[in-house]
């Protein structure tokens, strides 16, 4: 392994109706030389991540920045991936075309691929996983490795409990609407019900309006 990622597994995004939100991720290098890494995502047209190649010395920290574009709603159903490379590098950090000319023809070399999923909560309701990564990174690099270990296990943790509860919210409104489409089914089929009823009630009317004066006419001949 070349790298460590903060988060592991899942990027939280905090959404706001047609503001965009932010995101991010802490790459560390954990070999014991200079580490080259690259960001992609599968919505390059929704995402904005600064910088997405960077050369790290060995130990060292850098902090990704990831900016999603504003949205109207929050969507329902979020497949987006991000996949984080890593590879061993002669360069160094201050050599950006370099840098630039290295993702543009990858060498035939090992690399180590990290696959981060995305998810997306309305505004205010991250607060707690954000304040469990927030501290998780201000103690990472002060702890020894057995502690490092909890950590990571924990946060791997925290990510699949975000996850599962985003599935479950997103069953929760799919579950409403099908209500809601249930109810207008039957509120349609109330009302057709009650027009049926009132033509059927005004034709007897007529029918027993031209019966009593047929009966009233012959009774009179």
């Amino acid at each position: 392994m070349f790298i460590e990622l903060l988060p592991a597994a899942c990027i939280d995004f905090e959404f706001t109706p047609k503001v965009g939100a932010s995101g991010t991720l802490i790459v560390k290098n954990i070999y014991q030389t200079n580490v080259i890494i690259k960001v992609k995502t599968t919505a390059p047209k929704s995402y904005l991540v600064k910088p997405n190649a960077a050369v790290l010395i060995p130990g060292e920290s850098k902090e990704l920045n990831i900016k999603m574009q504003p949205l109207d709603e929050i969507p329902v159903d979020v497949s987006h991936k991000f996949l984080v490379q890593a590879a061993q590098t002669d360069l160094q950090s201050d050599q950006l075309d370099e840098i630039t000319k290295f993702w543009a023809s990858p060498p035939a070399i090992k690399f180590q691929v990290v696959k981060l999923s995305v998810s997306i909560f309305e505004y205010g309701r991250m607060k707690t996983a954000s304040s469990f990564h927030s501290i998780a990174s201000e103690v990472y690099n002060e702890k020894p490795e057995g502690l490092k270990q909890e950590i990571k296990d924990l946060k791997d943790f925290q990510d699949k409990q975000e996850n599962l509860k985003r599935k479950l919210d997103e069953e929760y409104e799919q579950v409403q609407l099908l209500i809601k489409s249930k109810d207008e089914e039957m509120t349609k089929i109330e009302e057709e019900g009650m027009k049926g009823y009132t033509s059927l009630h005004l034709a007897l009317v007529c029918f027993l309006g031209i019966l009593i004066g047929y009966i009233y006419a012959i009774s009179r001949s």
